[in-house]
């Protein structure tokens, strides 16, 4: 996933001294024409004011003096163009008090001055204006105001609309407050907005840690220059009510406490545009800056500055504050709030605290607080209902902003951004930050608000809107942390919150807690898209920041991120999210991006990518969306955690590019250090449909991670709509990889696998893919889509790959493969496929896809083109059943041998056909038509074996290699019956085909009891020079043959293959035969060795070998079609030999089985008749017959016959016996008896023999 992001949260403002081309200096000969006396006493006070003019200036003597205060009251007071107003006071005097009582407003465009370091208030109701020659030559601070009085601490007031009550000032001693009323007068300042004492145009300046002060109705400063180094500038607009006076070390201060009715400030630029008004108290330290009123508006490239001017500022000095309060709104639009600690400055620069019902920062408007030094740089606290920063300048060269910097080689720290609002807007490209381009400390963003909302870019794109903490190429401090706490957080349209660094600096972290988190979308270019992120940048060293969420809702949508990345030579940060709700979806308008969280290394970085980790009740992913923990760089990527109740992923973007995904992945041209830590999930839920993926994967050089999940139910279900991809969990070494997959490990009470969905793990390049482990109480593996693809779980080796196939590990209670389900392990290239293993109580396979193209199966395969040896199968069970089609398989069509296919259960049972009767059940392992090896072995340990209705268990080669063989222990064996369409028998056989090389493989079974009926048998074969295979049959009791069983091996040109056979009972009836034959070489061997054997023919000759299958008669022969002599050999070793002399042993005496009978009920049984001798006498003409009684005659030698001896050494027995058992019964349970009872003369009798009855002898064979 690429996550680098554009580096834009440099100083967004460009500092400018605002000082013109000499052409801009405009020469004002006259401001209200002529020099005409306008500075007139009132004759109001004891001792009045005395104005004496001289030229073009005006002297003020007398006045009333009480104490270190000097009172002067005028009925007019102006001072034009180029003149100059005097007050000749003491140098005691400590206070000039100027009131202006005749109803008419003073008009400033000369100069006021004072001697000494007297403080000169002027107060007129009726209005100041201060023209752009107006200038300022005191010792002490200027307050002028509109105020109706000033207050002093014995109460009383210097009126200036009540003139003659001025006895009480006889006592007066310090001002403590102006009062102002309805309608204050307005103050205006109209200048060029230059350092006029520079320039020689003007300007109101005191002298260093002095105040300058307006307060009055409506302030309008429109160009001036206003400057108090290191003093006070205090600007107030108030409506009504009383303004205190705090005397301080740099003058007064006004206090505004308990005022609520105030009016409009407004700085704005003077006669030439873009040369605003300039307020400044910058110095050696402690100039403070207060506006306050109703509605303040900082427009025209205005400035309001303070801070420690460079090389000044002594160790721990502090800088003063600017403070703008307003009961309305606060813009700067075009304006600029700063305060700096300047270059070679030792202190601390001031704060910005700004209060309001609302604060608009707009036109390229900026608040700073920056060190430029090594003096640390203040912090900016805003207080307001609303706050919106938005745009840029017109020119678009700069941006509104909020910023806190530390610059270039500046080693103080910078300070704390600090907003606290119901709802903060930040759009169009405007900006939030706290920056680091030197040694200092980054400040942090601190929000506290209801509601912010960051969206979009400038017009042009140059800059994204964006709350952001950067630590520049320069920097080695270590930057500051974004910290948000809102109800609502809306990221949008391109808009971004990050931190990110260039230099060496540690970056800070973005740490959010709210409600609702929503970043959706990008630029209308989609050049930016909406984001949360941190950065580790291209010539950074050092780790990156970590990102924490928490929230209730958290939704990342149409192409939007959450990030952490490294491009440098660091670590990207880490992410953690906590919300009740995740909501990842979509892709960006243009399609070109996808919403997502996501921790990168990015190309040519050198670091780890951070761990995402995820706590949540329901994360879903949908649309295309992705998690993704990835590296592209020499690094590893970080893991991902995910801790959920539920967890959905679904889908892909709505042009089907992307998938929705939760992954882990060494990208390509990536190389990791050692194996990357994967992805791990805990959840009640997790379901992956429609195409989606979770994954974790190598491209490139280093170990995938593993998937870890622990849930109580996990569904993987279904493919993408236009069947491209399968739903799916998977682990992948890639075609360009050089590294081993990793494993998937499921811990689950439940895994459905269904309509296409999948479990991997692949390798396409050079290293092994990864396992698979399931431990569940249930399994589903079933049907497909309509994409054809299977359900499947399993683990290939690709073509091109090069290494070996990770084996597939189901523990498992219930497994049931069905409708085309699929578990395997096979290799397509060069290298081993992996094993399956399962252990259950309970294995269902069974039944195909619609079509029948596939089958439901358990496999291990070597498929062309591959280069190694197949994995083996093996299934621990209670019960195993393969069913309608089902499969269980090992195979090898390539080169390299098949595994082998394992089986051990109480019960295994392989029924049926698929539905239409072409693919049978079964069990297999084969060796391919272009396959150069050998085949697995079948190996069945179970209790009880049942196959049936057209199931089967086959070992074949139809390629360059050996069959398999196949080895079966069980109690009881049935092969019983044929497909439904009677084309398919149940049966045991391996076979080698006309094109193979190799001979077929063997078949050993060994039971207590073999029963074979029904068209069912147990067959080896060869179509081709080679040997078919041997038959071992080691039957404990009875071996059944009914209704046309077969036992076989035949050759088409070999040799026919060996059939032994031992047991107690060898009993035939229908039509069922033991063959060894061969039709173009020497027949096969048969022997057999039994107690008795029972209804079978020994051929010896035959014209047609083939009609031994259709001569109704039970047959055992090992003939060749070339002739009898090429007929092989029968031996049958019976310990009873038939009297008819059709079927005999093979010595010439019979052996006494009197001893091999076990009299059970000899104390109640004492007939003397004695059991010598049995056969085959009192079978039926013909096969049909059996179905017209349930028993049959068996002749027994007379009591009295001679006892023979046993020519092999047999013991000969002398007992007294039961009575001669004389018939052989079929009960209804299908069991075989050989009583002593003759049933032909009526009903059968079975149902009502005892086992024990004097008269009959019983034994269940």
């Amino acid at each position: 996933m690429k996550t680098a992001m554009k580096n834009d949260w440099r100083p967004p403002i460009t500092f400018r001294h605002w000082i013109p081309p000499i052409g801009a200096v405009i020469s004002i000969s006259c401001f209200w024409g002529g020099a005409r006396s306008q500075v007139v006493p009132d004759a109001t006070l004891p001792q009045n004011t005395i104005v004496n003019q001289i030229g073009s200036a005006f002297r003020i003597d007398g006045g009333t003096q009480v104490k270190q205060n000097l009172f002067h009251s005028f009925s007019q007071f102006s001072v034009p163009t180029n003149t100059t107003v005097l007050f000749n006071n003491a140098q005691s005097i400590r206070n000039i008090l100027t009131r202006v009582t005749g109803g008419s407003a003073s008009n400033i465009d000369g100069l006021i001055a004072a001697n000494g370091t007297a403080n000169l208030f002027l107060i007129n109701p009726s209005g100041i204006t201060f023209g752009p020659n107006a200038r300022l030559q005191l010792g002490g601070s200027f307050l002028a105001s509109t105020a109706t009085g000033v207050l002093f601490d014995n109460g009383a007031v210097f009126s200036a609309i009540n003139p003659n009550v001025s006895a009480p000032l006889l006592a007066v001693n310090v001002p403590i407050g102006l009062q102002m009323n309805r309608p204050a007068g307005r103050i205006e300042v109209k200048q060029f907005g230059l350092p006029g004492f520079e320039a020689g145009l003007g300007g109101l300046v005191v002298q260093e840690g002095r105040t300058l002060g307006l307060l009055g109705g409506d302030i309008l400063l429109k160009g001036g220059y206003l400057e108090a180094t290191s003093g006070r500038i205090e600007v107030g607009s108030v409506h009504e009510g009383l303004v205190g006076l705090d005397l301080t070390d740099m003058g007064y201060a006004l206090d505004y406490r308990g005022l609520s009715d105030f009016r409009n400030v407004e700085i704005t630029e003077g006669q030439s545009p873009g040369l605003g008004t300039i307020a400044r108290v910058a110095g050696g330290g402690e100039g403070d800056i207060q506006v306050q009123g109703r509605n303040i508006t900082l427009s025209g490239e205005s400035a309001l500055v303070g801070g420690l001017l460079s090389g000044q500022g002594p160790e721990g000095r502090q800088a003063g504050d600017i403070k703008l309060q307003a009961t309305d709104r606060v813009s700067i639009d075009q304006g600029l709030v700063a305060n700096i600690a300047g270059g070679g400055s030792l202190g601390r620069g001031g704060d910005i605290v700004i209060a309001a019902d609302s604060v608009q920062v707009k036109g390229g408007g900026a608040i700073l607080t920056s060190s430029l030094g090594a003096s640390a740089a203040g912090a900016i606290e805003i207080t307001a209902r609303g706050i919106e920063v938005s745009g840029t300048s017109v020119s678009s060269q700069s941006r509104s902003a909020i910023v806190s910097l530390v610059g270039t080689g500046a080693a103080g720290n910078s300070g704390d951004v600090v907003l606290n609002t119901e709802t903060l807007i930040v759009k169009d490209g405007a900006a939030i930050s706290a920056d680091i381009n030197g040694a200092g400390q980054g400040g942090s963003v601190i929000i506290n608000a209801r509601q912010v909302q960051v969206s979009g870019t400038s017009k042009d794109e140059q800059f994204r809107s964006g709350i952001g903490s950067e630590s520049g190429e320069q920097a080695t401090g270590a930057g500051g942390d974004i910290s948000i706490s809102s109800e609502i957080l809306l990221v949008t349209d391109g808009a971004a919150i990050s931190t990110s660094k260039d230099g060496s600096a540690i970056s800070g972290s973005v740490i959010i807690d709210a409600d609702s988190v929503e970043v959706r979308g990008s630029s209308a270019s989609g050049l930016f898209r909406s984001a949360i992120t941190s950065e580790v940048g291209q010539e950074a060293k050092g780790n990156g920041g970590n990102i924490l969420i928490k929230a209730d809702l958290l939704k990342v949508a149409d192409g939007a991120l959450v990030s952490s990345a490294t491009s440098g030579v660091g670590n990207a940060g880490f992410i953690a999210l906590d919300a009740r709700l995740i909501d990842i979806s979509g892709i960006s308008a243009d399609g070109a991006s996808r919403s997502g969280i996501g921790s990168e290394v990015v190309p040519g970085s050198v670091g780890n990518g951070g761990n995402i980790l995820i706590t949540t009740d329901t994360l879903s992913i949908t649309g295309g969306a992705v998690i993704s923990s990835s590296t592209f760089g020499e690094g590893d990527p970080g893991s991902i955690e995910v801790q959920a109740r539920q967890l959905l992923i679904s889908g892909t973007s709505t042009d089907g590019q992307f998938r929705s995904g939760l992954g882990s992945q060494i990208g390509e041209g990536a190389v990791g250090d050692g194996r990357a830590s994967g992805v791990s999930i805990a959840a009640d839920l997790i379901s992956v449909t429609g195409g989606a993926v979770l994954s974790a994967g190598t491209l490139g050089r280093g170990d995938a991670g593993s998937v870890a999940i622990d849930a109580r139910h996990v569904e993987i279900r279904g493919a993408s709509a236009d069947g491209q991809f399968s739903s799916g969990i998977g682990s992948e070494v890639g075609n360009q990889a050089t590294g081993n997959g990793g494993s998937i490990l499921i811990k689950t009470d439940s895994l459905s696998v269904l309509d296409s969905g999948a479990i991997s793990v692949d390798t396409f390049g050079q290293g092994n893919a990864g396992s698979i482990s399931v431990d569940a109480q249930d399994v589903e593996v079933r049907g497909t889509r309509g994409n054809g693809i299977r359900s499947f779980i399993g683990s290939d080796v690709n073509p091109g790959a090069t290494g070996d196939g990770g084996s597939v590990r189901l523990e498992v209670d219930t497994l049931q493969i069905l409708d085309g389900g699929l578990v395997s392990a096979s290799t397509i290239g060069v290298g081993d496929a992996g094993s399956v293993f399962v252990n259950a109580r309970l294995v269902e396979v069974s039944g195909t896809t619609v079509t029948e193209l596939a089958r439901s199966a358990i496999v291990s395969e070597v498929l062309e083109g591959a280069v190694g040896d197949g994995g083996d199968v093996t299934i621990n069970s209670d019960t195993v059943k393969i069913l309608k089609g089902g499969l269980l398989s090992a195979s090898t069509i390539s080169e390299g041998d098949a595994g082998s296919v394992v089986v051990n259960a109480r019960v295994l049972e392989i029924l049926g056909t698929s539905k239409s009767g072409n693919l049978r059940s079964g069990i297999g392992s084969e060796v391919g038509e272009e396959a150069i090896g050998s085949g697995g072995s079948i190996a069945i340990t179970a209790e009880f074996l049942n196959v049936s209705s057209g199931g089967a268990i086959s070992a074949s080669t139809f390629g360059q290699g050996d069959a398999g063989s196949i080895t079966v222990q069980a109690r009881a064996v049935e092969l019983s019956g044929q497909s439904t369409a009677g084309r398919l028998p149940s049966g045991i056989g391996s076979e080698a085909s006309e094109e193979a090389s190799g001979a077929g493989g063997s078949v050993t079974i060994t039971t207590n009891t073999l029963r074979i009926s029904d068209g069912a048998g147990i067959s080896t074969e060869s179509s081709s020079l080679a040997e078919a295979g041997s038959i071992f049959l080691n039957i404990g009791d009875l071996i059944l043959l009914k209704n046309n069983a077969l036992i076989s091996t035949s050759a088409q040109s070999g040799q026919g293959g060996n059939i032994t056979l031992s047991g107690q009972f060898l009993v035939g009836f229908g039509n069922s035969d033991i063959l060894a034959n061969s039709l173009g070489g020497p027949g096969g061997r048969i022997d057999i060795t039994t107690t008795a054997t029972f209804g079978m023919n020994v051929v010896t000759q035959v014209t047609d070998i083939e009609s031994l299958r259709t001569n109704r008669t039970n047959d055992i022969a090992a003939l060749s079609q070339l002739g009898p002599q090429f007929s092989g050999e029968v031996n049958i070793n019976n310990l009873v030999a038939d009297v008819g002399g059709r079927l005999l042993t093979n010595d010439p005496e019979v052996a006494d089985v009197s001893g091999l009978i076990s009299p059970v009920c000899s104390s109640q049984a004492r007939s003397q008749a004695s059991l010598v001798i049995t056969g085959r006498g009192g079978l039926p003409p013909n096969p049909d017959d059996l179905n017209e009684s349930s028993s049959f005659p068996v002749p027994v030698s007379p009591e009295g016959t001679p006892q023979p001896t046993s020519g092999r050494g047999l013991p000969v027995v002398s007992a007294e016996l039961p009575a001669p058992a004389t018939h052989l019964i079929s009960t209804p349970e299908g069991k075989v008896r050989l009583i002593a009872a003759d049933t032909r003369s009526g009903p059968s009798l079975a149902p009502f023999l005892k086992p024990c009855s004097p008269t009959l002898q019983e034994r269940q064979l």
